[in-house]
């Protein structure tokens, strides 16, 4: 099935970083909830004999409905480097071009990422 190919999904998806923002998903307002962040602190202080002080504090924070960015195109782990510092050998990897298996799609026709004759393999992955 091939709907939709090379089409984007709207003002919900921000193609540069591929993300998607799950708040934001549902189209209709009414299922729509406002994000809530209450933050708190509890302390106690007490003096001692021998003129002793003692403090004790408890500081934190809950949130609600936050938004949450769903990476929609990782690349699979398998294909990620496992070295500390930058690993040139597999960027080059990743970032080379290759044909594009999806160009010429009847689905694909238009200005897109699929229409492109090379596209690079982190694309496809």
């Amino acid at each position: 099935m091939a709907t939709f190919i090379g089409q984007t999904l709207g003002g919900a998806v921000n193609l540069v970083q591929n993300t998607v923002n799950r708040r934001i998903l549902p189209l209709n307002i009414e299922s729509r909830k406002n994000p809530m962040m209450s933050r708190f602190e509890v302390s106690l202080q007490r003096e001692l004999p021998g003129r002793w002080v003692i403090d004790a504090a408890y500081i934190g924070s809950v949130g609600i409905d936050l938004t949450a960015l769903d990476n929609i195109n990782p690349i699979p782990r398998q294909y990620l480097s496992t070295d500390i510092g930058r690993d040139s050998a597999t960027v080059a990897r990743l970032e080379g071009n290759v044909t594009n298996p999806f160009r010429g799609l009847p689905a694909a026709t238009g200005s897109g990422l699929f229409t492109q004759q090379l596209v690079q393999r982190q694309q496809l992955l």
